[in-house]
């Protein structure tokens, strides 16, 4: 018996430890039951992946086409060089086969850009107006396809898939804005030659 005293204080030790680690554990246990209710009570919830739909409205693809020509009509105005002079593109804008609406902005001199809608968006193309013939002139392939999304868990929230601009969903205005940029980049005011871009 004597030779299992020096055993009984590690013994005791031991006892004491895994009692400290399920302390340890019932503590740890608690502040996330604790977490978990403060997060509730403030109305958190777990974000989950939107799912994004192309527009299946004909009518409301027309709309934000026409807001679309809007706002490059108006930047096209603005971009006269000074008073009395034309502005920075050459600019048409009409219906295609009476009913689908399209816009066309052109360099002086170059070949443009012809924006025309299309069921679920629009698509633009290199282009030329041949003027006798009252038609335009595409290079085969599009510059860019367009497509319009929505998501039923997002209500009045437009997204837009580009070609030109990767495979993301991003917001209207900011497609808006970044083609504008785009634009101001291919078509400076300091070249009055309008300087030639293909792409």
């Amino acid at each position: 018996m004597n030779n299992l005293w020096p055993l009984l204080p590690w013994r005791a030790r031991k006892a004491k430890k895994v009692e400290e680690v399920q302390v340890g554990n019932s503590l740890i246990e608690k502040d996330l039951q604790r977490f978990l209710n403060v997060r509730a009570t403030a109305g958190w919830q777990d974000q989950k992946r939107v799912e994004w739909l192309p527009i299946e409205d004909t009518q409301r693809v027309r709309d934000h086409f026409i807001h679309l020509r809007d706002v490059f009509y108006l930047w096209n105005l603005k971009s006269k060089p000074g008073p009395g002079q034309p502005p920075r593109l050459m600019w048409e804008s009409g219906n295609i086969t009476g009913h689908r609406p399209y816009f066309f902005l052109q360099p002086w001199n170059e070949m443009g850009y012809l924006f025309e809608m299309t069921q679920r968006g629009w698509v633009i193309s290199r282009a030329e107006k041949i003027i006798s013939l009252d038609r335009f002139m595409r290079q085969l392939s599009a510059w860019d396809h367009v497509v319009l999304y929505e998501s039923g868990e997002l209500d009045g929230t437009i997204r837009v898939r580009s070609d030109q601009w990767g495979e993301d969903h991003v917001s209207l205005p900011l497609y808006e804005d970044a083609m504008l940029r785009l634009f101001k980049e291919l078509f400076p005011l300091e070249s009055l030659a309008k300087r030639r871009i293909d792409t």
